[in-house]
């Protein structure tokens, strides 16, 4: 069983980790954000342009290279992916693109042409590319390798979700997880359509972690700031904006697909790790309130009574996301603030 917890920016899901670090059957740690499904030019887009997307073979080319080239990106020396698998990252990856690929020859096209430097550019598509029929007329032979690529054609390869569970599974080998023993993923798929992506992985289980919005937003203003640029937050009706129609447009129905409220964890916490111990199938844990503290978590709770300075931003939020606030109200009211991280 794979089992991504997943948050929906800063709402949360760590918690959700810390308490399954606490079983000593399931294996949870942070050695690296597992978003490779999604990550743009990652699996995800590579099924779009080979199965839904055809322009004669060129879309499955350029798809086929963005992804070559992010591999590359995340086996950088410093790469969290060759790091995590001891250097075997990048050779998993290409033999992954070998299996699902289904003609490779060497060649080159408009796409070549573009996603270039400007260096490279002028050098192997201009000047290049004006000599070399000139020297092939002096030789006698084709020298277009001079200005060629890899080229890859890839139609609706009928491996591909074998050969992608496959892959995957060899990745997380190769991290040194045990596939016969539950696994927490972090983030392995992405809280806003999560069933497109689970089909990638086996047994999958998805829980997702949400967060009140004014707690959120005041998250983001007073302690992330900068780390979390990301996320609209300078001014509140962008956040607003932003908060409301990321819930709007995801598909979170699925019986594999828990939703969870990170307030619950803490205020409602016999009940709400009784619904993940349901959900996963798994006992109680081996080490309660070892790594997950509920005590020291809810000062991450109620910061809009920390932040009095914020009372208009609040009130905005409240007007405006208020199917999605918390009921507070039910319990007691925090004055007295602790260290929270």
């Amino acid at each position: 069983m794979i089992i991504s917890v997943s948050g929906m920016g800063y709402t949360g899901s760590g918690a959700v980790k810390d308490f399954l670090k606490q079983y000593d059957s399931i294996q949870a740690d942070d050695k690296l954000e597992f978003n490779l499904l999604y990550t743009t030019d990652g699996i995800g887009d590579l099924e779009t342009h080979l199965f839904d997307y055809h322009v004669r073979f060129m879309s499955a080319d350029a798809a086929i290279k963005r992804f070559v080239n992010l591999i590359k990106r995340l086996d950088s020396p410093r790469g969290e992916y060759r790091l995590a698998t001891s250097g075997q990252f990048r050779k998993l990856s290409m033999d992954y693109v070998d299996s699902i690929t289904q003609v490779k020859w060497k060649g080159h096209w408009d796409y070549d042409r573009l996603y270039v430097n400007q260096l490279e550019r002028t050098l192997r598509y201009r000047v290049l590319d004006k000599i070399y029929p000139y020297l092939e007329k002096m030789v006698g032979r084709e020298l277009h390798f001079l200005i060629d690529k890899q080229m890859y054609y890839s139609c609706n390869p009928e491996n591909f979700y074998e050969s992608t569970k496959k892959y995957l599974n060899s990745i997380l080998t190769a991290i040194g997880y045990n596939l016969e023993k539950p696994l927490v993923l972090d983030q392995a798929v992405p809280f806003d359509d999560p069933t497109r992506y689970m089909k990638y992985l086996d047994t999958p289980k998805v829980i997702i972690v949400d967060k009140d919005p004014r707690d959120l937003y005041l998250l983001l203003k007073k302690t992330i700031k900068s780390k979390g640029s990301w996320f609209p937050h300078e001014n509140v009706e962008d956040f607003v904006i932003y908060y409301e129609t990321m819930r709007k447009n995801s598909n979170q129905a699925h019986p594999d697909i828990l939703v969870i409220h990170f307030e619950d964890l803490i205020y409602e916490y016999n009940l709400t790790t009784s619904k993940i111990i349901n959900f996963l199938g798994i006992g109680t844990p081996d080490r309660p309130y070892t790594i997950f503290h509920p005590e020291k978590s809810i000062n991450n709770t109620q910061l809009f009574n920390r932040y009095p300075d914020m009372s208009e931003e609040v009130r905005y939020i409240e007007i405006k996301l208020k199917n999605y606030l918390y009921p507070f109200e039910k319990y007691t009211k925090l004055r007295d603030f602790g260290e929270s991280f």
